[in-house]
């Protein structure tokens, strides 16, 4: 199918979410017309942030939901293309992983991709899936992950079931043969950048939000991008020459991959003034720990255990020579996100903060 250019209509699910937030925006701002498919159009406090970007005059709401089938149909009835970012996001204190996150995430997948097809005016479906479908985790030999990669080794039961969840939804989109239109999936890190409204830090941003607090958090080898940049990744996704008989599948995410902990330097770095602090799980003794035969499992998953070792770098090379999108250097993408929070959450300071200009 043709590319979608600006100043077609475009139905962005999960609109008020972080990442939706986001590609709403990117999307206004590249000229299209935006159906933001949120739960409920008419609540103001949930909405109001999509209300007061620029260009929201080309901005309408619908309703939309990814556990109730065909509730899409009218979000999608004569939208020239689909940006599907509606996920769920809770990871952890997840006590049956199949029915909380694998089932919603696959059928919710099945939902959208319905309304697609009986739209019947769609040229083009965007995917957000993640770099964990690409993570052969339970191959060490590889040292990088590209779009060629998929994670085949995630299950419920050895305790990876989002990872196995977005595969699955993932495979569920380029299998698709229903519609005419042209699949693609944006695959994006862990998601940091400006937070719109609290919800959003307690979204991926969280992760710097628990600095700021120095609650433990899970201590892996991960891969950043700014979410403004994964937007982008989604919105030109929509104009990209893509050749037919491939899977277009595209990991976007910075050449910023690191520790988790390993934050803590340049957040301290950028606000020397705030409270900062890394309380990584596992810790340091109870790594040494869990490398020991069979003693491990008493503690961690099988998955977990494999990300204390594993630092398998990410392929973002074709995001940059297709797509064409740019990553922001970490220390802008950290001082967004934290000169967001500060209208959200109670930030501790080491000493009063000097009065703000003259």
């Amino acid at each position: 199918m043709p590319p979608v250019p600006p100043g077609a209509t475009v139905a962005i699910t999960g609109a008020t979410g972080f990442i939706g937030s986001h590609t709403v925006a990117a999307a206004l701002a590249a000229g299209y017309n935006v159906r933001a498919v949120v739960r409920d159009p008419n609540n103001e406090e949930k909405n109001a942030h999509l209300k007061a970007l620029p260009g929201a005059e080309r901005l309408a709401f619908v309703s939309g939901s990814l556990d109730k089938e065909g509730s899409y149909d009218e979000a999608f009835v004569g939208a020239d293309a689909v940006i599907h970012t509606a996920a769920v996001v809770e990871i952890d204190s997840v006590k049956d992983g199949q029915k909380q996150i694998v089932d919603p995430s696959v059928s919710g997948t099945k939902n959208v991709l319905a309304s697609a097809d009986k739209a019947g005016t769609l040229k083009r479906f965007v995917h957000t899936s993640s770099i964990i479908a690409t993570m052969e985790w339970d191959k060490p030999e590889i040292d990088k992950f590209s779009e060629r990669n998929w994670n085949s080794a995630s299950t419920v039961a050895n305790g990876d079931p989002y990872g196995f969840a977005k595969a699955e939804a993932e495979k569920l989109v380029h299998n698709h043969t229903g519609g005419a239109f042209d699949c693609v999936a944006i695959l994006p890190g862990v998601n940091l950048g400006p937070c719109m409204n609290k919800a959003h830090t307690k979204a991926s941003a969280v992760v710097v939000r628990q600095f700021l607090y120095g609650n433990s958090q899970k201590e892996y080898f991960a891969h950043f991008v700014d979410v403004r940049d994964t937007a982008a990744g989604l919105v030109k996704a929509l104009v990209a020459d893509l050749p037919a008989g491939e899977q277009h599948r595209f990991i976007v995410t910075s050449d910023e991959q690191m520790q988790i902990s390993a934050l803590e330097a340049p957040l301290k770095r950028l606000y020397p003034n705030y409270y900062v602090a890394a309380n990584p799980y596992p810790s340091a003794a109870l790594s040494a720990v869990i490398k020991l035969p069979l003693l491990w499992r008493i503690f961690i998953s099988e998955f977990e255990r494999s990300l204390v070792e594993l630092k398998v770098r990410m392929d973002n090379s074709r995001s940059k020579e297709v797509l064409g999108v740019q990553y922001r250097p970490l220390d802008d993408t950290l001082r967004d996100t934290v000169e967001s929070m500060k209208g959200h959450i109670k930030i501790k300071t080491l000493k009063p903060e000097p009065p703000a200009g003259p």
